[in-house]
């Protein structure tokens, strides 16, 4: 069967390419965004190992729960002095190409 796209008309029967799955973890300092702070995001292409990304953030507030910064095994001091703000996650897109 033949597809028509786009109005281009292919001159090969249409192949459907497996459908990728995407795994993203976030960990956080707290329960809730906005008083509490998003402290790192992965994001990996099963099968890809070429397309995969991770970074640690600052944190954006002075609050965190402690057994919700355990979770995670990161150290917030170290996250306040070295890691990049929130706005490194814009980041992620470009990883991916």
């Amino acid at each position: 069967m033949l597809a028509l796209r786009c109005g281009i008309m292919p001159t090969q029967p249409e192949r459907k390419l497996p459908e990728p799955y995407a795994a993203v973890d976030v960990e956080a300092d707290g329960p809730v965004p906005g008083p509490y702070s998003m402290i790192s995001l992965g994001m990996a292409v099963v099968g890809q190992p070429g397309l995969a990304f991770y970074t640690e953030l600052r944190p954006i507030s002075g609050d965190f729960v402690p057994e919700a910064l355990a979770v995670s095994g990161l150290d917030r001091d170290r996250l306040l002095r070295e890691a990049p703000p929130s706005s490194a996650t814009s980041s992620a897109d470009r990883k991916s190409t």
